[in-house]
């Protein structure tokens, strides 16, 4: 795990009021839907894909606001759905899951319990980076867990 500043990043994205328990369902074709509008629209990718949870505390049922982003470069047209924004300068600890997203939890209780060790308050606040997606074999997808703390 490591701490690290988070610059602002430019990202074409979609927010909504979700739980955890129905986020997949809620996102629907979303993920897929943001890069490909990104790319009609005159937009260049600029990384892999976020998807930032605001004031999410782990409780299943909760609502919390999730917003799917897209980092991109240039300019272009931004079609309703979606929204042109940049998501602020965050410091993080950090940490890359190597194994199926089923196992996520457990790598944030790792990481929470270690940011309660070092004494720091964690936001409300975190971020998972696709760097590598195989949903053949999840295991050989590539997490980064960003936890915002303060």
């Amino acid at each position: 795990m490591e701490t690290k500043t988070i610059k602002p990043l430019k990202v074409f994205a979609f927010s909504f009021e979700t739980t955890l328990k129905n986020m997949l369902s809620d996102a629907g074709s979303v993920p897929s839907e943001i890069t490909q509008s990104a790319t009609d629209n005159g937009f260049a990718l600029a990384g892999p894909q976020i998807w930032f949870y605001h004031d999410c505390y782990g409780d299943m049922e909760k609502p919390f606001r999730l917003t799917i982003a897209q980092p991109v470069e240039g300019e272009g047209a931004v079609p309703g759905k979606f929204v042109l924004e940049q998501l602020p300068e965050i410091s993080v600890v950090s940490k890359i899951h190597k194994e199926p997203w089923s196992k996520l939890g457990e790598t944030y209780m790792k990481m929470m319990e270690e940011i309660n060790t070092q004494g720091l308050r964690y936001s409300g606040n975190s971020r998972e980076v696709y760097h590598h997606c195989d949903f053949e074999n999840q295991e050989n997808s590539v997490t980064e867990v960003q936890i915002e703390v303060r």
